[in-house]
């Protein structure tokens, strides 16, 4: 009896856990997470879901105030549409009620968390975050020409971003739209505005004017249109250290240059439209830009002004042993490490200037002088700086060798008549070749420069001599009729 009694108090204390460990924890859900708002489109919904009943106990009040760098204020409303209590689902209406009307233009987010309890468990809560994303347009005026912003797209010309989903500080952008002007009346004297925004530091970073405009104050009559391209260098002087986030305002704003608009004939009318993009500061990273030789083209022996801008484009400072640059090319003798004694700022670059000697006895041609950042002095190929696509800090610069240059062929040439010289008869010339070089080599023979007095009748083949060693090639011309006098020809070895 006793067994009996301790085998059921242990079944009951197995069956409490195991009822307790059955019980789920609330867990919140918001769809969207993010709602965006502006003057043209001022409302939006948001769903809050559990997988069982809660209780709202925040936000309160329903009200959200977002303001700029300058304090002007947006007011957002949030209303519950459903019953906030036992309740596993509640819509939102998120409805933008008022705006300061000197409120900057730009892209402002306010985070705020929707938090509820377990209508059964007052000890189980959870929270759910929502953002609101509130944009100033642009442009604001009336558009009653109808104008239409078309085709809106972003080009890394140069760098290492990727178009549409991400830039580098220093990358070339070309951003390029169509404006149509889908109305029934003229405008004129259009002129196209930009701003690229730091979403965090609420500000424009660069602007049209830091940028080329390829049509800028131009007439759209009515049911035409005009292609606009902007191209600029995303400067990182310009921007914010850590900073991500962007977006790219564009505005097409004119005059209304029609009779038939009655009224609105000289009204200013307008569009504009934006992109979100990201620029990537947070990654360690060094650019080579502005990279100069002085001169382009040097003589064998001249001297060589290497110039270049080193930048650090991550969000970190990079001391002094954390980056090293390697200068480099065999054939020109260059193999230069440039050490930063105060290493290298976030967003700052440092110069450099490195002169060299152009050997005197290298070939004619144009070398590749290479330029590659490490973050250790071991400067293996592990220690490469890469981005986070795995793109490696690896640059060149191009110079052109010409002029001054004694170059060793590697051959010793002499030649000898073997014959009479006659006109009218044959004239054998023996050439003596010396291989110079330590390798075996192969070699042809050509002639030139003998038209007027000769015509050749037999030319070497094919000659290969071991190193250091001495081979002989016989050149036969037939010497025209009436030819007098000292006459010269011109042999070519090539090997």
């Amino acid at each position: 009896m006793k067994n009996k009694i301790l085998g059921l108090f242990a079944f009951s204390i197995f069956a409490l856990v195991f009822l307790m460990s059955a019980v789920s924890a609330l867990s919140l859900s918001a769809s969207p997470s993010t709602v965006s708002l502006s003057n043209s489109s001022d409302s939006a919904t948001v769903n809050v879901s559990a997988d069982g009943l809660f209780n709202l106990t925040s936000p309160t009040p329903d009200t959200i105030t977002i303001t700029d760098a300058d304090n002007h204020w947006a007011v957002v409303n949030l209303t519950a549409t459903e019953a906030v209590n036992d309740t596993s689902f509640i819509i939102f209406d998120v409805n933008l009620i008022s705006v300061d009307s000197n409120f900057n233009f730009g892209k402002y987010i306010k985070a705020f968390n929707i938090a509820a309890v377990n209508s059964t468990n007052t000890t189980d809560t959870d929270s759910v975050l929502i953002s609101i994303e509130f944009e100033k347009e642009f442009y604001e005026g009336a558009n009653d020409a109808k104008l239409k912003i078309l085709r809106f797209d972003f080009d890394v010309l140069e760098g290492f971003g990727d178009d549409e989903d991400f830039w580098y500080p220093l990358d070339e952008i070309e951003v390029e739209f169509r404006i149509d002007n889908s109305g029934d009346w003229d405008v004129e004297n259009i002129e196209i505005e930009a701003c690229l925004f730091d979403i965090d530091a609420e500000e424009c970073v660069l602007d049209e004017r830091d940028m080329e405009i390829s049509e800028d104050d131009f007439d759209l009559d009515e049911n035409d249109e005009q292609r606009v391209r902007l191209t600029f260098i995303v400067d990182p002087e310009e921007l914010n250290v850590g900073n991500t986030k962007f977006t790219f305002f564009v505005s097409a704003v004119g005059t209304i240059d029609d009779f038939d608009a009655g009224v609105l004939d000289g009204k200013e009318t307008g569009i504009s439209d934006s992109k979100d993009i990201e620029i990537r500061t947070k990654e360690s990273f060094v650019i080579v830009s502005d990279i100069t030789l002085n001169p382009e083209i040097a003589s064998c022996g001249e001297t060589v002004e290497l110039e270049a801008d080193v930048w650090n484009i991550g969000n970190k400072n990079l001391d002094d042993d954390e980056v090293f640059l390697r200068i480099y090319n065999a054939a020109l003798g260059i193999d230069e490490t440039i050490e930063f004694s105060s290493g290298i700022d976030a967003l700052e670059y440092e110069k450099i200037v490195f002169m060299f000697d152009v050997p005197s006895d290298v070939d004619e041609k144009t070398y590749v002088i290479d330029m590659t950042a490490y973050d250790d002095e071991d400067m293996d190929d592990n220690d490469l700086f890469e981005t986070k696509e795995n793109d490696e800090a690896e640059y060149s610069v191009f110079l052109k060798v010409e002029g001054n240059c004694a170059v060793d062929s590697g051959v010793l040439i002499s030649a000898s008549l073997e014959s009479e010289a006659k006109a009218g008869k044959e004239m054998v010339i023996s050439v003596l070749l010396t291989n110079t070089a330590d390798v075996t080599r192969s070699f042809t023979m050509q002639a030139s420069g003998y038209d007027a007095w000769a015509e050749i009748s037999e030319l070497p083949g094919l000659l290969t001599l071991n190193a250091d060693s001495v081979g002989e090639a016989l050149f036969k011309f037939d010497i025209k009729k009436g030819i007098s006098g000292e006459q010269t020809f011109l042999v070519m070895v090539y090997s």
